[in-house]
């Protein structure tokens, strides 16, 4: 009876991800179509900051990598959107010395976790897997 509704739950929880990753596919092309015709001229005109549209191109680029990560569940596209989210702190925002100089340590920190603590076992994880242990 708890395997049954632990499938249950895991199906609910792939389910909701699945509709979840389909609504921010949505919005994420929504919002590339109000980039490319509406942002886009205004830079080229110059009455838009060239730092505002890079900073929308970051967060679809984001959006994308979170899409990603809903859909792979495995551990290097969780680091993949960490990654993308700390260089746009890095590049867009004008903060102290001290901040740049955490986010770039962050930023190394990942990569040697990339590198030195995620195996192949660890990176091909998914619910699927999971849920293929719960039928048997």
């Amino acid at each position: 009876m708890a395997l049954k509704i632990r499938s249950l739950i895991l199906r609910i929880g792939t389910w909701i991800e699945i509709a979840l990753a389909v609504f921010l596919v949505v919005v994420i092309l929504l919002l590339l179509g109000q980039m490319v015709f509406t942002d886009a001229p205004k830079v080229l005109d110059g009455t838009n900051n060239i730092q505002y549209f890079l900073s929308q191109c970051v967060l679809l680029a984001i959006g994308v990598e979170f899409i990603r990560m809903l859909c792979q569940h495995n551990v290097a596209s969780i680091l993949d959107v960490l990654l993308f989210a700390i260089a746009r702190g890095i590049i867009l925002e004008h903060s102290s010395p001290l901040l740049t100089l955490v986010g770039v340590a962050s930023i190394a920190g990942l990569f040697a976790t990339r590198r030195f603590l995620i195996t192949k076992g660890h990176d091909n994880t998914s619910h699927e897997d999971e849920q293929e242990k719960l039928d048997l």
